[in-house]
């Protein structure tokens, strides 16, 4: 969360510096890095087994009705898996 906090504000300086018409190579070498570090454990983070579907910070759930339903599915398939 640190991390997050820390990437946002480099991002709002890099805003904030673009706007002003300051932006130099130092600050703008620095905030690339920033973001390519961020990506990397992103992903990292996400590519794990169940990093994505159980966090629930950046799971996209199926809508309603259609989650309700996928519940349901799941729920069955797993009461047909453990007769197996």
């Amino acid at each position: 969360m640190q991390r997050m906090k820390e990437l946002t504000v480099s991002l709002a300086a890099l805003f904030t510096l673009g706007a002003a018409g300051s932006v130099d190579s130092t600050n703008v070498s620095g905030l690339k890095e920033a973001l390519r570090i961020a990506t990397e454990r992103a992903v990292r983070a996400t590519s794990e087994t169940n990093g994505f579907l159980d966090n629930a910070k950046i799971r996209i759930g199926l809508p309603g009705s259609l989650g309700k339903m996928a519940s349901g599915l799941r729920a069955i398939g797993m009461l047909i898996m453990s007769h197996i």
